[in-house]
């Protein structure tokens, strides 16, 4: 039995998988894991912690509070119930989701950055594997833009604030050939899950090490210090 953990945005998502079948739960609002997070681990798990064979956890990008606490968790439970822990990074996972379908494609995935601006990242797809073209991006959308020189498809997470500023009519005035396709994800819908189990297998297969997980912040985090002397 695997865990899969999930704390990169405003809800919580873990994912219990045993043999060839997995059960998610979706939980929280307004960055609340940390009081929910250990909770519904239990629960989903009924308590059989030493059931468990390895923990994957989602490293970034995402919310710095939330990215921690479910990072946190994951090298608490490895440490302490020596398994291996495997991360994954958020905009790889939406990449693979771009894959379905396609033979080899470029792949761009983007996912919010708050305040209108993004995270990305830019991929190649041929033959069943994926391989990353240049460093993470976090930027407005125009800028990401810039870099796009081959017909690429956009694969987008399905949340308001990325469709007002991403549309296929913007992609194609902005880039003409080198717009592909577009596509909106939502990332608890079971297709998307099942991809992320599928990535989570893979890569506990190849790495039964414990290891500490660190997170991934492509964006500094901006630090209010007190005004208080």
């Amino acid at each position: 039995m695997y865990l899969i953990i999930d704390t990169s945005s405003k809800k919580s998502l873990i994912v219990k998988v045993s043999k060839n079948n997995f059960k998610k739960k979706v939980f929280g609002s307004d960055f609340d894991h940390s009081e929910k997070l250990l909770i519904e681990i239990s629960k989903i798990l009924k308590n059989k912690l030493n059931n468990l064979e390895g923990i994957l956890v989602i490293a970034g990008p995402g919310s710095y509070t939330g990215l921690r606490v479910g990072i946190a968790t994951s090298n608490a439970l490895g440490y302490s119930l020596n398994l291996p822990i495997i991360e994954v990074n958020k905009l790889e996972w939406l990449a693979y989701l771009g894959t379905l379908n396609e033979k080899s494609r470029q792949i761009c995935s983007i996912l919010s950055a708050r305040h209108k601006f993004v995270f990305a990242g830019r991929y190649e797809y041929s033959e069943g594997l994926l391989k990353q073209k240049g460093e993470f991006f976090v930027g407005n959308i125009n800028e990401l833009l810039e870099l796009i020189k081959k017909p690429t498809l956009f694969i987008v997470e399905d949340i308001d604030i990325l469709k007002e500023i991403i549309s296929e009519s913007i992609l194609k005035k902005k880039l003409n050939s080198n717009f592909f396709n577009l596509k909106y994800i939502n990332f608890y819908s079971e297709d998307s899950i099942k991809v992320l189990v599928d990535i989570s297998l893979n890569k506990l297969k190849n790495n039964k090490k414990r290891q500490i997980v660190r997170p991934l912040y492509i964006q500094k985090p901006n630090i209010t210090y007190s005004k208080k002397k």
